[in-house]
């Protein structure tokens, strides 16, 4: 019993700031006719993997807190943004983002 105890407190005591170090950014990502955009990609400035926005425009990442991070969103045919963040231990922001349409200028042939 006290063997069990004292494991289940060992756990806590180690693992607590591990999940007290993250932050959590949820939103959602519009086109230029304030239509929700899915499958826009979501990624920590820095990492490879991120995660990508659902049918809704919506999404949720959780990053690390106490430090500046950068989101990067992106999505064919459109300008990537960038917006930057700094994120207290648990806290959540919630954000729009507003995509808008790439250039696309062909070179003459």
């Amino acid at each position: 019993m006290y063997k069990s105890t004292f494991v289940v407190f060992l756990l806590l005591f180690f693992c607590g700031p591990l999940l007290a170090q993250q932050a959590s950014i949820a939103g959602k990502i519009m086109n230029e006719k304030a239509e929700p955009m899915a499958g826009v990609s979501v990624v920590v400035l820095g990492n490879t993997s991120g995660v990508t926005s659902n049918d809704s425009g919506r999404f949720v990442i959780n990053v690390r807190s106490g430090r500046a991070i950068a989101l990067v969103f992106s999505y064919a045919g459109y300008q990537t943004q960038q917006l930057r963040f700094l994120l207290n231990p648990g806290e959540q922001e919630n954000i729009f983002v507003r995509m808008e349409p790439g250039r696309s200028e062909l070179a003459p042939v």
